[in-house]
Order: structure tokens, then C-alpha cells, then sequence
């Protein structure tokens, strides 16, 4: 019984809705106009300092589904 649900839980392929203000790093990159591996670093500093929130959600990726981390930035108050 619990095996099929931790199979369940693994298979699943529906794609996840990406909420609003979340982007990929690739998608940072372009925005920003800097390297992949700089905004990567930014956005692992900005994750350790609190300013950045990370998600990982299932998206299509070519002709596959998988997990994939999206970025937002932390409105400060």
C-alpha cells in the first residue's frame, strides 16, 4: 500500500503551474544580461542572505517532465 503511494508520488507527470515572479536561472541570466554562472552565484548568495526564495516545480524540459528550480526575489518590508 504505501510502496504505490511513494510510486504514485515519484510517476507523476503532470507539469506544475509556475506561480507569478518565479524564474529559472536561465531565465535571471537573461533578464539581468550576465553569464549563467555569475547569476547562479548571485542567486545562491541571495538565497543564503535571505533575499531570494527557491522552489523546484515539474516543467516540460523538451519532450520530458522534470523538477527544476525557479527563483524569486523576497520583498523587503
Amino acid at each position: 500500500m504505501w510502496a504505490e503511494a511513494f510510486r504514485q508520488a515519484l510517476c507523476t507527470r503532470e507539469v506544475e503551474v509556475v506561480p507569478e515572479g518565479f524564474f529559472t536561472s536561465s531565465e535571471w541570466s537573461d533578464m539581468l544580461g550576465k553569464s549563467h554562472s555569475h547569476t547562479r552565484r548571485l542567486l545562491r548568495d541571495g538565497v543564503n542572505a535571505g533575499k531570494v526564495e527557491t522552489k523546484d516545480f515539474r516543467v516540460r524540459v523538451g519532450r520530458s517532465i522534470r523538477k527544476e528550480a525557479h527563483y524569486r526575489l523576497i520583498e523587503s518590508r
